[in-house]
């Protein structure tokens, strides 16, 4: 595996090396938070170890993070529940567990997206990683990320690695006496997509609202377990 790439927790073999499921962002998340903790933490002269050091799943990063979690790690978490696949936050967890890898389009760090074309610019780096992977289905969170694997460059380079396009985007809103926000469904000849409003980026949005595509991501995750032997 390339050294290079933008990981977000442990390469296990056989489960999320290839075939896997890719949780995939704008970019790394820092909150003022986070921020402050940070500083108090070298006040403290209290450190972490290199990530490359520790083994720890995207459900469990207690080896590298300590107690601190993070937010848009935590809702999603609570997404998988919601739709029925909990993840397991006990040590390495199970296979299903092992089969999830995080990453970003872009490899920078801010409390908020300064600039989508700066996350756009970091395209190429995603398609190498995905040459990597071959991810059997992508969860993006943000839905520009749909935007940016649709522009017609882009789409030639994944449909390189994932297959031609089937039917294209169906964008589907949930019934709801608030907001409504988009979830887009992509399917490719070896991946299926799922696009999600941004977790901890999109205001308004509730755990109910995304509970309402139980349905689909149910449906998905059992038939995504039962190719992989889960």
């Amino acid at each position: 595996m390339s050294a290079h790439l933008n990981l977000g927790n442990s390469i296990f073999k056989g489960f999320n090396d290839q075939n896997g499921i890719l949780i995939c962002g704008y970019e790394h998340g820092e909150s003022k938070a986070d921020v402050a903790k940070y500083e108090a933490n070298k006040t403290q002269k209290i450190s972490h170890p290199n990530k490359d050091e520790v083994t720890f799943t995207f459900a469990n990063k207690e080896p590298f993070l300590g107690k601190y979690s993070f937010p848009y790690d935590s809702r999603i978490a609570t997404w998988f529940r919601l739709w029925g696949h909990p993840l397991n936050h006990d040590g390495l967890g199970d296979d299903f567990t092992k089969s999830i890898m995080q990453t970003n389009l872009s490899n920078t760090q801010s409390n908020h997206v300064q600039d989508y074309d700066v996350i756009a610019s970091g395209f190429d780096n995603f398609v190498e990683l995905l040459k990597e992977l071959k991810p059997s289905l992508i969860l993006f969170m943000g839905v520009r990320n749909s935007d940016f694997i649709n522009k017609p460059d882009n789409l030639s380079k994944i449909e390189n690695i994932l297959g031609q396009s089937i039917a294209g985007r169906k964008s589907v809103t949930a019934e709801t006496s608030g907001r409504k926000f988009r979830v887009i469904f992509q399917d490719f000849e070896h991946c299926h997509t799922v696009t999600f409003p941004h977790p901890s980026g999109t205001i308004g949005l509730t755990n109910e609202y995304i509970s309402k595509f139980e349905p689909q991501l149910n449906e998905i995750l059992t038939k995504y377990k039962a190719q992989r032997g889960f």
